[in-house]
């Protein structure tokens, strides 16, 4: 129907919207037909519609340019080829740990301890690895590279200042494994045989020739370095005595095991240790069971020992352990001073035991029990291996500093 010869005024389909949307952004004239006036009423619903088809629009073209990245970077992805990882590339630098910088990945903010701050921390020092002061802590590092044990560790995953850092904080607090894994940021399986093979090394360095305990075994330097504690005995060289350590009984789960039963049946482990009159622990045996008695392990371990002794030395050990049958002649026997008499009262009267005190090796064997490995009890599967780790225990508070507060 026309009005008076008037532009014919129906509404607008979708189409005819789009239609001059689209001549509008090319530039091309835009027909007349069906677009309504701006002084009509249809020119306020033209702006919404072209409005609101604008935002759509805009949207739509977002979404896809964000699903070209995704779908090109997906493909990037899958087109790079996959290189092994290096295992020392989550092991940053001193430099890099203490000032952390940009080209730190992730994986490096893992690790909770690290060897430059530990140096730094003197309480720290004392708490996790035994050593009273981070300079007799640092005076072994020292001795440890002289003796180019870094060159040859073969440990990729921790380098040699951290895996000796690993294997001294198991002596000393003996943590599980998974929590050393935790701290250094390894698996628990990998924190293991780090610790092994550190001990491995500790035990080469004490069998070397320069470090070896032993060589304090030498007259001169024995009388200039005595002990106060043996002043009433300038000629004892060497004290003997026998130190047990605890099994811990075994799950029901590991019993079933054939050798885990006689373990369990001996419960001690047992090991001859000899201390020298200048505050030195010299020698530490192979820890053995509890089927072999005291007077054996004298019997197969100080015969060598008193064969480093000079004519005129004495040497003090437990009545009990029967030294005097096994000293060469030129060699004296000291008996231990006795420290109290114990009176104990039966159903046949009273009986008196003499308890005596070997000056020095008590001392040193609590000093060395911080070590909470050589506290704590024996594990049943590290009993083939404690031989070693108590040595390395009772080795290791030689390089203490002895002005030192005890840790």
């Amino acid at each position: 129907m026309l009005n008076d010869g008037k532009q014919n005024s129906l509404p607008m389909t979708g189409s005819d919207w789009r239609n001059v949307l689209r001549n509008k952004s090319t530039g091309s004239p835009a027909s007349t037909v069906g677009t309504p006036d701006e002084n009509s009423s249809e020119s306020v619903d033209y702006k919404r519609s072209h409005n609101l088809l604008a935002t759509s629009e805009s949207s739509q073209n977002k979404k896809e340019k964000t699903e070209d990245i995704d779908e090109s970077a997906a493909d990037s992805i899958l087109k790079e080829p996959t290189t092994p990882r290096s295992p020392t590339a989550s092991v940053p630098s001193e430099e890099q740990y203490l000032s952390p910088t940009e080209s730190m990945k992730p994986s490096d903010y893992l690790r909770q301890i690290h060897y430059s701050r530990v140096i730094k921390d003197e309480n720290f020092v004392r708490r996790y690895t035994g050593f009273s002061t981070i300079r007799s802590y640092l005076d072994f590092m020292v001795m440890l590279k002289e003796m180019e044990y870094d060159r040859c560790w073969q440990k990729k995953v921790l380098d040699f200042d951290n895996g000796i850092l690993l294997c001294l904080m198991k002596l000393r607090q003996n943590f599980f494994h998974y929590h050393l894994g935790f701290l250094f940021g390894i698996r628990d399986g990998v924190a293991s045989d780090i610790f092994k093979y550190g001990v491995g090394i500790l035990m080469n360095f004490f069998e070397s020739y320069p470090y070896n305990p032993l060589n304090v075994l030498n007259q001169s330097f024995l009388k200039s370095n005595i002990s106060f504690h043996l002043s009433d005995y300038p000629n004892c060289a060497l004290i003997i005595d026998v130190v047990t350590f605890n099994i811990k009984s075994p799950t029901p789960k590991t019993a079933k095991n054939g050798p885990f039963m006689t373990i369990e049946e001996q419960g001690k482990l047992k090991a001859l240790i000899a201390v020298t009159s200048s505050d030195h622990i010299c020698y530490v045996s192979p820890c053995h069971t509890g089927n072999v008695t005291e007077k054996e392990l004298v019997e197969l371990y100080a015969k060598s020992l008193f064969a480093r002794l000079w004519p005129g030395a004495s040497v003090m050990g437990d009545q009990s352990l029967n030294i005097e049958e096994y000293l060469p002649k030129n060699i004296d026997y000291l008996p231990p001073p006795i420290t109290m008499k114990k009176t104990t009262t039966t159903s046949t009267g009273e009986v008196s035991e003499l308890i005596t005190k070997l000056p020095l090796v008590d001392r040193l064997v609590r000093r060395a029990r911080c070590f909470n490995i050589l506290s704590d009890e024996v594990g049943v599967y590290t009993v083939p291996m404690f031989s070693d780790i108590s040595r390395c225990g009772f080795y290791l508070t030689n390089f203490w500093d002895p002005t030192a507060n005890s840790v």
